[in-house]
């Protein structure tokens, strides 16, 4: 069983860029306990509102391996019950989610934890009330840190739209662009 938080979630949080072909850089928080950094170079500035939808901040906190089978296979170590903080800081719609950091939670679709006998009920039981405190407690607690840091940290996604559709409508966006109009204020 793996129950746990990794180190990395205590990182300082740094800036992600998104340059553009025509000069418009737009740049956000990207928290410390996020794993992939989406910065892009070369962005067509069409494509800018898509690569923007698509950032999605991801840190793992932990979860566990268990014993699973898929229907009637045999039984094989897995990662269940995976638990993660996750964002988007720009959702294309109210249904994508919220723009602050959430736990998420992965239950491994179709699969089976079969034949306990009255050990493996209490292993089991004694694996998911380790994953219990690690969601009231650690889990909890780096949730609110990261909603604090979120808050403190990030450039609110209509400042980043409203920047974006102003350089995009001004006469001569590329020089604009090339003397840096256009760049999102940082906070």
């Amino acid at each position: 069983m793996t129950v746990g938080i990794s180190s990395a979630v205590l990182a300082p949080g740094r800036t992600w860029v998104l340059a553009t072909t025509s000069g418009f850089t737009a740049t956000g928080y990207l928290p410390g306990w996020a794993e992939e950094d989406p910065s892009k170079a070369d962005v067509p500035l069409d494509r800018l509102p898509a690569e923007l939808a698509d950032i999605a901040h991801q840190g793992g906190v932990g979860g566990m391996v268990l014993p699973v089978s898929h229907a009637a296979g045999k039984a094989e170590e897995a990662w269940v019950l995976v638990v993660t903080i996750d964002c988007k800081p720009f959702p294309e719609d109210e249904r994508s989610g919220p723009h602050v950091p959430v736990i998420n939670i992965q239950i491994v679709d179709d699969c089976w934890i079969r034949d306990l006998d009255p050990a493996g009920a209490v292993a089991l039981g004694e694996k998911l009330r380790a994953l219990g405190e690690l969601i009231m407690g650690p889990a909890a607690e780096l949730l609110t840190a990261a909603r604090h840091d979120w808050a403190e940290h990030n450039v609110p996604a209509d400042e980043v739209a409203h920047a974006w559709n102003r350089t995009a409508s001004e006469p001569g966006t590329e020089r604009a662009a090339k003397r840096g109009a256009g760049q999102v204020p940082r906070r």
